[in-house]
């Protein structure tokens, strides 16, 4: 458990005994409905303990605990609701105990509905970036190929055309598909091809065609 988490416990705990001490300190009458009201923000206090781990999960990257900050917020403000309520409910003891129940039900339930869809949405948002991610991983990996044999490449006329056709790469569109694999395929062997060629300028040609093809045909499936 990181420090700030124990401290967020530690500050979520004073607020709790804030909270009961004033709750309980005011000279009014403690009737069933402000004892509902009283457990109902217990549970709020406790539920921030759940919320923030949901939101906050240890072992994960940084980007998902962004994503996590909007189950938070909903979080503080399904407490401070919460608090609201007991408040009012302080202020006027006498109100029916249905009225109450209804109340802090509404409170807790539309809570939690907004922090599932968060939850929700948070989830759909990584799922989609890591297809993004692994979809352009072979463009990247062309890329560094074709690098590494300029690198290697002592011929500086075909170094600079090998250059060049990795910047070609790199500026392609960067989204692979299925329909793309054979053709992708064929691109890929042609570029361990270009490593022990002897003709590696007639190689990088090929490579420039089938890369055209791949660009065009990756504008036609989109278009679909």
């Amino acid at each position: 458990m990181s420090i700030n988490k124990k401290l967020g416990y530690v500050i979520l705990l004073i607020a709790f005994v804030i909270v009961s001490v004033v709750a309980f300190a005011l000279p009014t009458a403690k009737t069933a409905s402000f004892w509902v009201t009283f457990v109902f923000t217990c549970i709020a206090f406790a539920a921030q303990v759940l919320i923030w781990n949901i939101g906050f999960k240890d072992n994960t990257p940084l980007r998902s605990k962004f994503l996590g900050i909007p189950v938070i917020r909903v979080g503080y403000i399904y407490l401070v609701f919460q608090l609201i309520a007991l408040a009012v409910l302080v202020a006027y003891p006498d109100l029916p105990v249905w009225i109450t129940i209804i109340i802090n039900l509404l409170i807790i339930g539309i809570s939690a509905i907004c922090m599932i869809a968060a939850e929700i949405g948070r989830d759909i948002v990584s799922n989609v970036e890591e297809k993004v991610q692994s979809k352009i991983s072979y463009i990247r990996e062309i890329q560094t190929d074709i690098e590494m044999v300029a690198e290697r490449e002592s011929d500086s006329a075909i170094k600079q055309k090998i250059l060049k056709l990795s910047e070609k790469v790199k500026y392609s569109d960067p989204i692979s598909s299925d329909e793309l694999s054979e053709l992708e395929k064929r691109i890929s062997d042609k570029v361990k091809e270009l490593n022990n060629a002897d003709d590696k300028s007639a190689i990088v040609d090929e490579i420039e065609l089938l890369l055209l093809e791949r660009n065009k045909k990756c504008k036609i499936y989109k278009n679909k």
